[in-house]
């Protein structure tokens, strides 16, 4: 897995497919949590649906750190209602 800058567009590269985000706007947000819709494939070439590979990328490349945002985000709204 690899992700290179590319005129100014972040994309990253897997075994056999490649993606970006619909907005690029997202690598500075800090309590999206990544779904599919967030997602762009540029390539696939494998023998996964567009469906399953998106849903591929999101389970490897994004599980920990969408886990920790869920957790943050909890926190803070369990924090707010508490006030």
């Amino acid at each position: 897995m690899e992700t290179l800058l590319i005129n100014n567009i972040w994309t990253y590269y897997g075994k056999g497919y490649s993606f970006k985000f619909k907005d690029d706007a997202i690598h500075r947000h800090t309590t999206t949590i990544i779904k599919n819709s967030h997602i762009k494939v540029l390539e696939n070439n494998t023998d996964l649906s567009l469906n399953e590979l998106k849903t591929h990328i999101v389970d490897t490349w994004f599980k920990d750190e969408n886990e920790t945002t869920r957790a943050n985000n909890n926190a803070k709204a369990r924090a707010r209602r508490r006030n």
